[in-house]
């Protein structure tokens, strides 16, 4: 699903049902979520979603799309990195977090990477030793 610029203010719930999506581009848009029920879309492996007004993502997202290589979540509203372990990011390959709010990078948030990954952070991110 490619989805840009379109002034979306939602993402349908029933997304869910499309268990086979590999790629989602909501760039550009107005979103300030996302249903929980794209977790069901478990093959995406290119989730990019910047360029909206999100300060968050489903809490569970990452865990549930265990096959994410490429993570754009820049020009948002986060404060903090959305994931709950580093098993969320085993095969991430690029995740760009520029511009928004986050202050600090999590020490071990890649550890579990099965490759190096390119991390953009560029504007107001700091790290707590290696990444």
């Amino acid at each position: 699903i490619v989805c840009k610029y379109n002034k979306l203010e939602t993402v349908p719930v029933n997304i869910g049902d499309l268990t086979r999506l590999t790629r989602v581009n909501f760039c550009g848009n107005r979103l300030t979520s996302l249903p929980d029920s794209i977790c069901q879309c478990v093959s995406i492996n290119d989730l990019v979603i910047n360029e909206n007004r999100l300060s968050y993502i489903p809490s569970n997202l990452l865990l549930c799309l265990q096959h994410v290589e490429n993570f754009n979540i820049s020009r948002n509203e986060f404060t903090s990195i959305p994931y709950s372990s580093p098993d969320c990011f085993q095969n991430i390959k690029t995740i760009n977090l520029e511009g928004n709010k986050i202050r600090m990078i999590p020490h071990g948030i890649f550890s579990k990477a099965k490759t190096a990954c390119e991390v953009e952070c560029q504007q107001h991110v700091s790290s707590r030793t290696p990444l």
